[in-house]
């Protein structure tokens, strides 16, 4: 990638390390002549190569923790020209700190808001932008873990128990899937599920109240009615010119009591009529929002009750995993580029291509129950597809992966393109066909 005129020596202050798996955000930042720095609460590790500098801080305290920033930049002479996050967690601190050291950023006003589900539905609502019907279980931080268990049981049986519609319970402010789960009264019938129901809430209680996110605290769950249809994701932006829509990408059928992530496609199956109702949708709520100057990714599901869209979450932060990779090469998009120009300058240039140029396709490599990684075995017959396969994302050996309602890993995944007139099948059984080429060695754990 060539230095860009644009973002040549401009400093760029990243909130959060994240995983191993945003390396590629880094990579491309320096690629394009950044020099970049990073504020976090713990030291960088894999990280460390791309930076400029690095200030630890408390995300327990923000105001704080933007003293000691400012401090690091007076006393190195520092000029700090745009923030990013690609970390769902860091959101709202990245529009804290945008705000005060003034500079293009996200609104604190979006930003607080889309980190909490219950807020953000409520909000919505006063809009007519979202139907189902929710109700809000507010968590007990002090009282035993089986007395908890028993109030949470109670009061979604009393939502179920005249009624046959099947619920999903989630935290308020975790991200993607984690801690969801589908219920019905079906889940009440006799003794050996309603142990089996037990298990899970101690489970999802246990995972709230260790889970340390630093700048929040998971403060309640949500029972909602669950939303039938499929479900997609929208890639896309603000800048100074206005909302900007790049990708509607289809997200594979989830099955099951927990909605872990299979794959994508970068093509969505919606008819034309539908694509513009859900831009329109996704354009009302990006401005009822007040997200602003920040890329987005937004989850939505179609309703086939009510037939129309109805959102998951929003957060203003890039797409991530397989997402940038589906994007680039469907739309020639670069949104890790785009990131990076709104947050120095303001705007980026939009895609040059309004319509798909390819079919894109990525499955996840899912762990079958808790392991480790004890050794990967790729066959050589891999690279006859090598024409296909644009991202390949293999896990660590001795790297140890949990399943639901212990965690909710994946492995890696797969990315493959072809002809944006393809079969759908075709590509569906070419990725498994290449799927089978990759071996792992586990052990339980």
């Amino acid at each position: 990638m060539k230095n860009d005129s644009n973002l040549l020596n401009k400093k760029v202050l990243i909130v959060g390390e994240g995983s191993p798996l945003k390396e590629r955000f880094l990579k491309i930042g320096k690629d394009l002549g950044i020099e970049i720095f990073m504020v976090d609460s713990k030291p960088p590790s894999f990280s460390k190569k791309y930076l400029s500098g690095f200030v630890k801080i408390n995300f327990f305290n923000l105001k704080e923790s933007l003293q000691i920033i400012n401090n690091y930049l007076l006393e190195n002479n520092i000029s700090i020209d745009g923030i990013v996050t690609y970390w769902e967690r860091f959101v709202y601190p990245t529009a804290f700190f945008a705000k005060k050291l003034k500079l293009y950023g996200n609104s604190l006003f979006s930003a607080s808001l889309c980190r909490n589900k219950f807020l953000l539905y409520s909000y919505l609502k006063k809009y007519k932008l979202f139907s189902k019907k929710f109700w809000y279980y507010r968590l007990n931080y002090n009282s035993d873990v089986l007395e908890e268990r028993e109030n949470i049981k109670r009061f979604i049986w009393e939502k179920l128990r005249k009624n046959k519609k099947i619920f999903i319970l989630k935290p308020d402010s975790l991200a993607a899937s984690k801690g969801v789960l589908k219920l019905s009264r079906k889940n009440f019938n006799n003794k050996e599920k309603q142990k089996k129901l037990d298990r899970l809430i101690e489970k999802l209680i246990e995972n709230v109240r260790n889970i340390n996110y630093k700048e929040y605290k998971i403060k309640g769950l949500i029972l909602m009615d669950f939303i039938r249809g499929k479900e997609f994701s929208i890639e896309g932006y603000v800048d100074k010119n206005g909302i900007k829509i790049i990708q509607i990408t289809e997200k594979f059928n989830i099955k099951g009591n927990y909605f872990v992530e299979k794959g994508d496609w970068s093509i969505p199956r919606l008819s034309k009529k539908n694509i513009l109702i859900l831009k329109k949708y996704v354009k009302e709520v990006i401005e009822k929002t007040k997200t602003q100057f920040t890329c987005f990714h937004m989850e939505v599901k179609w309703d086939k009750d009510l037939n129309k869209p109805q959102i998951i979450e929003l957060n203003g932060r890039i797409g991530g995993d397989d997402i940038h990779c589906l994007v680039k090469n469907t739309y020639n998009f670069d949104l890790a580029k785009a990131m990076y120009e709104i947050a120095v300058n303001g705007f980026t240039d939009p895609p040059k291509f309004e319509n798909p140029q390819k079919l894109g396709v990525a499955k996840y490599f899912l762990p079958p129950y808790n392991c480790k990684v004890i050794n990967i075995n790729v066959s050589k017959k891999l690279s006859k597809f090598r024409n296909f396969i644009k991202e390949l994302i293999l896990p660590q050996k001795n790297s140890e992966y949990l399943t639901p309602p212990d965690g909710y890993d994946y492995f890696g995944w797969l990315t493959l393109f072809f002809d944006k007139n393809t079969k759908r099948k075709e590509a569906l059984e070419l990725i498994n066909k290449i799927f089978k080429l990759i071996k792992f060695k586990l052990v339980k754990i």
